[in-house]
C-alpha cells in the first residue's frame, strides 16, 4: 500500500515528550479478483487461476506500472506463475480474492487464464483452459478493452462453460472494505424461496440444486421469488447469448414488497417474474438474474428457462453458400443443385425431437451440447427435380412434445440469367426467342470474328454444350 500526508508536520527535539498523531489514507498497490462459480451449474470446475500480458511490477511514489506507457515492449508483459483456485466458496459461489495483480493499461490486452475440469457427462471430465480479456461489449456490437487499476476489485461471473468456450460477465468496483468491523449477519446463506401460483404448481418448477426455474410459456404464467438479507439488494438481468440476445427481452421482473423477516436484523425481499406483455418474438433465451448485497457485494444467481418449443438461431454458413434462413419468420430457401446444403442451430433446455422432414431433404445433426444442436438440410441428389416446391421440418421439445417449431424450406430453381446486349465482334446480332423458337446469335463470318456472352448465376456457370 502507499499513501501520503501532504501537510507540514512540525518535529519537536528530544526534550519534549508530546506525542502527535496523524492519519492519512493509504490506497493499495494490487487489483483484486474474485471468481463466481458454480461448478454444479457450469459444468466447469476451475482449479488454477493466471493473467496472460500483465506488467511486472509497479511503483509506489506515485503508484505507475512497470514499463513503457502507453503501450508496453514485449519484455515488459509477463504470464503470472500459476496460483492454485481454492477457498471456502471456490467453485460453489463467490471466492474473493482469488487472485491479485499489478495494474495494467488497456493497451496491455491482459486476459485471466483459468484451467480446470469441464464436466462432459455423468462419468467423463475433461481439462480444458479458457482466457477471459478484459473487454467490455459497447452499443454498436464491438468490444474494447479497459485498464486493470490498482485499488479495484473485478468480478468475474461464470455463466456457462462449453468443451471450447466460456462465458462470463466481468463487473468493476472500487476496493472500499477498508477498516475491521465485526459483522454477523446471519442470512441463511441467502436462500431463495420459490412459490408458484396453484395454476402454474404443475408446471413452473424450481431445481434448488442448479437454482433454476423452468417457466411455462403460457398467459398468466408468474412465481414469485423472496430472499431475507441484512442489507439492500439491487438485482440485473441480462440473457446468455451475448449483446443480440438482449433485444429477446421476454422475461419482466418487478419487486412487490419489502419488510423485515422473522429476525429484526433482516429484511424480505420478495420479486414477481412473469412473461413480457405484447411479447411476440419467436426466442426466449436463457435469463440470468443476479441479486447483489448491496453492503458485502455477495451475489445470489437465479436463472430462468422458458419451457419453450425448440428456438432456431441463425449461423454462419459455408463460404460461397447462398441458401438461406430466416429465423424469425422461420422459412428457409436452398437452391435446387447437388450438395445444396444449409446449417440451423436450435436451442431447447429439455431436449429436442425431430418428427417431420420432407421426403427430398435430409436432415441430420453435426454438432450438440447439453442444449444446443446445429442440424443441416442436405437436398438429395436424385430429389434434385421434383415437383414440389417446398416442404417442413418439425422439431419438438422432448419433454413437452406439443411445443413444436416447424420451419418451411423452398426450393428455388438455380437459374441463369444470360445478357446478350454487348455481343461485340464483327456485324453479330441476336435474335430473341419467340413462342417455340429459341433465340439465337447471328454471327457474320469473317476473319477473325467472335462474340461474348455474359451470364449471371449465384451458383456459376459451365459450359454444358456448343
Amino acid at each position: 500500500m502507499a499513501g501520503a500526508y501532504t501537510t507540514p508536520v512540525d518535529l519537536t527535539g528530544f526534550d519534549n515528550s508530546a506525542r502527535l498523531q496523524i492519519g492519512f489514507k493509504l490506497t493499495r498497490l494490487a487489483a483484486r479478483f474474485d471468481i463466481d462459480n458454480k461448478a454444479g451449474i457450469s459444468r466447469f470446475t476451475i482449479e488454477t487461476v493466471s493473467m496472460g500480458n500483465g506488467r511486472r511490477g509497479s511503483g509506489y511514489f506515485p503508484i505507475r506500472v512497470y514499463g513503457d506507457l502507453p503501450e508496453a515492449q514485449p519484455d515488459q508483459l509477463i504470464t503470472y506463475p500459476i496460483h492454485a483456485f481454492y477457498g471456502e466458496d471456490a467453485n460453489n459461489g463467490l471466492q474473493t480474492g482469488a487472485f491479485y495483480a499489478y495494474p495494467s493499461p488497456k493497451d496491455d490486452k491482459a486476459y485471466m487464464i483459468l484451467k480446470g475440469k469441464y464436466k462432459v457427462n455423468e462419468t467423463e471430465m475433461k481439462d480444458v483452459s479458457y482466457q477471459i480479456p478484459f473487454t467490455q461489449q459497447m452499443s454498436d456490437g464491438n468490444a474494447t478493452w479497459f485498464d486493470i487499476a490498482n485499488n479495484h476489485r473485478y468480478t468475474i461471473s461464470i455463466t456457462k462453460a462449453a468443451p471450447y468456450h466460456l462465458d462470463a460477465n466481468i463487473s468493476v468496483a472500487d476496493w472500499a472494505d477498508d477498516g475491521t468491523f465485526e459483522y454477523t449477519p446471519e442470512d441463511s446463506n441467502n436462500e431463495l424461496l420459490i412459490s408458484t401460483p396453484p395454476a402454474f404448481e404443475g408446471l413452473n418448477k424450481y431445481d434448488k440444486n442448479t437454482q433454476t426455474v423452468s417457466m411455462a410459456l403460457e398467459t398468466g404464467s408468474t412465481f414469485d421469488m423472496s430472499i431475507n438479507t441484512t442489507s439492500a439488494l439491487s438485482f440485473k438481468k441480462t440473457y446468455t447469448g451475448g449483446l443480440n440476445a438482449q433485444q429477446y427481452d421476454w422475461l419482466k421482473i418487478s419487486e412487490t414488497t419489502t419488510g423485515l423477516s422473522s429476525k429484526a436484523i433482516q429484511t424480505n425481499y420478495t420479486y414477481t417474474f412473469e412473461l413480457q406483455k405484447d411479447y411476440n418474438k419467436s426466442q426466449y433465451p436463457r435469463a440470468i438474474v443476479r441479486f447483489s448485497n448491496t453492503m458485502t457485494g455477495a451475489e445470489t444467481v437465479l436463472f430462468v428457462e422458458a419451457i419453450a418449443a425448440p428456438q432456431a438461431i441463425s449461423i454462419q454458413q459455408e463460404a460461397g453458400n447462398r441458401n438461406t434462413i430466416d429465423t424469425d419468420l422461420l422459412k428457409a430457401s436452398m437452391y435446387r443443385v447437388n450438395g445444396s446444403k444449409l446449417k440451423i442451430k436450435m436451442l431447447c433446455f429439455d431436449g429436442i425431437t425431430m418428427t417431420e422432414t420432407p421426403e427430398w431433404l435430409d436432415v441430420k445433426p453435426v454438432s450438440t451440447n447439453a442444449t444446443e444442436t446445429v442440424y443441416q438440410f442436405t437436398l438429395k441428389n436424385d430429389y434434385r427435380d421434383t415437383a414440389e416446391q417446398e416442404g417442413t421440418v418439425s422439431f419438438c421439445n422432448s419433454k413437452h412434445m406439443k411445443l413444436k417449431t416447424t420451419i418451411t424450406v423452398k426450393l428455388s430453381d438455380a437459374t441463369i440469367a444470360p445478357d446478350f446486349s454487348a455481343l461485340g465482334g464483327t456485324d453479330n446480332t441476336y435474335t430473341p426467342p419467340s413462342d417455340d423458337t429459341p433465340g439465337k446469335v447471328n454471327m457474320t463470318i469473317c476473319s477473325k470474328n467472335n462474340f461474348t456472352i455474359k451470364t449471371l448465376s449465384r451458383w456459376g456457370t459451365d459450359r454444358c454444350r456448343l
